[in-house]
């Protein structure tokens, strides 16, 4: 044990033995212990209809809760959101708005076991994913001949993980991201003080603009036209 753990220069080897045997045994408290007692729980929510003469609705809704396989201190959640309208400004004319949400926050951890039964709450990075998306259709149809359509979205992805007792800021070893603070590694890989070095906040914005225009002139032309634009901002 006092070797493994670094203690066999201790100058009292008697409690440097049974420092070794707490944190060996702090290593496994978790085994053989009875799992899958939490509910999973969801929940979801749809309606939708005619509001008024010219509008019609829907909205949506999720709320679920999904403990993981392995004994986290929370479950997986997931919250989901999303609408739509369409509006008949006029006999020729309609607007579709839509948009939806959707956020998952839960637990990231290596496929090792041994590395995080040491501690439930220290051993696991959290992560926080959110999707965010609107859009906006404007048709019109003037007659039998002519259509023109157009559409406006944006999306917003974003993305944050990382072990939560551990500052973001704080000194690393460039090389390889090793944490600099010490940990146990016995010869079995048993780890205690191990946890998740990488942390990580991401986001992406997308803005789309999709137009058609459609004119049949007459049984042999037929003119169409287009435009496509998007515009990407990356951080990762």
């Amino acid at each position: 044990f006092c070797s493994a753990y670094g203690l066999e220069t201790a100058a009292d080897s008697l409690q440097a033995a049974q420092i070794a045997q707490a944190v060996w045994a702090q290593a496994r408290e978790e085994l053989d212990t009875e799992y899958d007692t939490q509910w999973d729980t969801q929940f979801d929510l749809s309606i939708g209809g005619p509001v008024s003469d010219r509008v019609r609705a829907f909205i949506g809704a999720r709320f679920a809760d999904e403990w993981y396989a392995l004994p986290t201190s929370a479950p997986e959640r997931t919250r989901q959101l999303l609408g739509s309208a369409r509006v008949a400004l006029s006999s020729s004319t309609t607007l579709q708005l839509a948009g939806a949400y959707n956020r998952v926050r839960g637990f990231t951890y290596t496929s090792s076991f041994w590395q995080y039964l040491w501690d439930r709450e220290r051993g696991f990075a959290e992560f926080d994913e959110t999707a965010l998306g609107g859009s906006a259709r404007l048709a019109y149809v003037p007659d039998a001949q002519r259509f023109v359509d157009v559409t406006l979205s944006v999306l917003d992805l974003r993305y944050e993980s990382g072990a939560a007792v551990l500052d973001p800021d704080r000194f690393r070893e460039d090389a390889s991201d090793l944490g600099v603070w010490r940990f146990f590694n016995t010869p079995d890989q048993f780890r205690v003080g191990y946890m998740e070095n990488d942390f990580r906040d991401q986001y992406a914005t997308t803005y789309s603009l999709d137009a058609t225009y459609n004119d049949q002139l007459n049984n042999h032309h037929l003119v169409k036209a287009g435009l496509q634009s998007r515009l990407h901002r990356l951080v990762v």
